[in-house]
């Protein structure tokens, strides 16, 4: 009966210890596996690094944020779930950890395939002048109804839809256009204004201002726009009054304001500022701007040195101190 036992017994600690040794010859296997797994995917997603389609994968994957595989899950199971995880890292993770990650080539790879918030501002920036560019040339040449979204995406080397990404329809583009020569018209017509402000001799500084406005309202885009403005300005009443408030509207304004602040220095004798700034601007201005307009005729540099030195000793003879 002993002996029944022992040999039991016996039985027992063989079955055991051979247990034991089927359990860590399983967990030395899977280990195998768990590092055949890992260096799978690190050779992944380092393939990852250098496609363009995936510059954001510049993040090394480590295996230290990431659990050891369920030995309940199958080898592909398990790939297919490290792969989610490391995909779900890449889209979460922030551009400035990919670039320290990635090293220079990332970096380079990164910032051609997801470029800095600035970056993409400067890229649409530049898109957008260019559109405009083609969209000015276009309408002046065809006319604003003749003028195709099409014709604008080529003639500016664009897509039709970085056209649209930039700008809803025509019209809007019409109307960025206005706004942009406007904005730079006004800047100069208050730079000119500005002389009057000088210590020099009254009729110099209206000579400098006279040119500056007669030089500005004569540039080829400002002409371009303003025909441009007229032949849509039934359609789009709004736009081209600010044109008109922002360009001819602000000169006087700005000639105006000066002419108040000589009165009161004793430098002119104007009672109305604002309508002698009305007669000097269009005096300066009104000829030229109509032959230019209507006829095509630009005139020389002599011919506007003339034209501003008689009409400024007009003016300041009639609002002399």
């Amino acid at each position: 009966m002993r002996e029944v036992e022992a040999r039991r017994e016996q039985a027992l600690d063989d079955r055991g210890d051979h247990i034991e040794r089927t359990r860590d010859h399983a967990v030395a296997e899977q280990g195998l596996r768990h590092a055949r797994l890992r260096r799978a995917v690190d050779a992944h997603v380092r393939r990852c690094r250098t496609d363009a389609l995936c510059g954001s994968a510049a993040l090394r994957w480590r295996h230290d944020d990431h659990p050891p595989p369920d030995p309940n899950r199958n080898r592909t199971v398990q790939f297919c779930l490290m792969l989610g995880s490391i995909h779900d890292e890449v889209k979460s993770v922030s551009r400035e950890r990919a670039i320290a990650c990635g090293g220079l080539r990332s970096r380079q790879l990164i910032e051609s395939v997801v470029p800095s918030k600035a970056g993409s501002r400067r890229m649409r920036a530049r898109k957008s002048a260019e559109i405009l560019t083609a969209a000015r040339e276009l309408f002046l040449r065809d006319g604003f109804a003749a003028t195709s979204i099409d014709a604008i995406a080529g003639a500016a080397g664009v897509s039709k839809a970085t056209v649209y990404s930039n700008f809803a329809d025509k019209d809007a583009l019409l109307i960025a256009l206005l706004a942009a020569v406007t904005e730079e018209s006004a800047a100069i017509l208050a730079r000119a204004a500005d002389v009057l402000e000088g210590d020099g001799p009254a009729r110099d500084r209206f000579i400098a201002l006279g040119t500056s406005v007669v030089n500005g309202v004569l540039r080829p885009e400002v002409l371009s726009l303003r025909r441009l403005a007229i032949a849509q300005a039934s359609a789009f009443p709004e736009q081209v009054a600010e044109f008109w408030r922002r360009g001819p509207a602000s000169t006087i304004e700005l000639v105006a304001g000066q002419l108040e602040r000589m009165t009161a220095a004793g430098e002119l004798r104007t009672p109305d500022p604002r309508e002698a700034s009305v007669q000097l601007t269009y005096a300066l201005t009104g000829s030229f701007q109509d032959r230019a307009l209507l006829v095509g005729e630009r005139p020389t540099a002599k011919q506007i040195s003339a034209h501003v030195s008689a009409t400024v000793d007009a003016f300041l003879r009639a609002h002399a101190a």
